[in-house]
């Protein structure tokens, strides 16, 4: 945080912790939340609250090959959070913020001239991976950030381009960010079969039933078929006998 205080998924660990879940935590200390914080206030042109940079902190080194692959106790970055000024109880933007409908509308603006996809809630500012943010985090804030993966393409195209590595059990999942025709950011994650249990199953009867759909659109004319492309590559990720080592950091000792 811009504080230099550290914190978990549900606590704050203060500005001393040194290891959190077994894990040192001094691969964060390099973030200048507070360089970042000061470049947001200049370019959104009001006094925000507090800033946090968020991120995954490596603590599995048996997870997807973390170890191996150079990642184990490493925080990269990928996104930011930011509090909007004022109280945050009221329903909306600018009742929260303290500021006008007006400025809610150059706050967004301004965002978006810089490139930076975002959601803007009741009472912050989410700033979503896109490549203006990466290298804001770098640049600005000396972090390590997560690698993007097929920055500007389609759905269909990341499809296409993400399904091997997801059936092969590379990685856990991939996160889409891509634009909503108000102009703010959506934020999906498309995980592997091997993750989240039962749910892949029901996301698989889910997906076969859209394909019979958009099969049958097609046939009306009514549908591109590349859709019916895409569903059937998402259905062959959720269908993949996708099997993941882990094992905790006992296991390695």
């Amino acid at each position: 945080m811009h504080d230099g205080n550290l914190a978990g998924r549900k606590q704050l660990l203060g500005t001393d912790c040194e290891e959190y879940q077994k894990t040192s935590t001094a691969s964060a200390s390099s973030c200048n939340v507070a360089a970042l914080r000061r470049w947001l206030c200049d370019i959104m042109g009001v006094e925000v609250g507090a800033v946090c940079v968020w991120g995954e902190l490596m603590c599995n080194p048996a997870f997807y090959s973390y170890k191996a692959r150079g990642l184990y106790s490493k925080w990269l970055c990928f996104g930011v959070v930011v509090a909007l000024p004022g109280s945050c109880g009221d329903e909306s933007v600018a009742a929260a913020a303290g500021l006008g409908a007006g400025d809610v509308g150059r706050l967004a603006l301004r965002l978006s001239e810089k490139g930076l996809a975002h959601i803007i809630s009741s009472s912050q500012v989410r700033l979503c991976l896109c490549p203006a943010l990466h290298k804001l985090l770098q640049k600005v804030a000396g972090c390590e950030v997560v690698d993007l993966h097929f920055p500007g393409l389609t759905h269909a195209e990341v499809v296409a381009r993400g399904a091997a590595g997801l059936r092969a059990g590379e990685n856990e999942g991939l996160v889409l960010v891509f634009a909503r025709p108000n102009g703010q950011a959506s934020v999906r994650k498309w995980k592997n079969s091997g993750e989240g249990g039962t749910v892949c199953k029901k996301h698989a009867q889910l997906l076969n039933k859209c394909l019979d759909l958009c099969k049958d659109l097609v046939s009306q004319g009514r549908l591109d078929v590349r859709i019916v492309e895409m569903v059937e590559t998402m259905l062959s990720v959720a269908e993949a006998a996708t099997s993941v080592e882990k094992k905790g950091n006992a296991a390695l000792r």
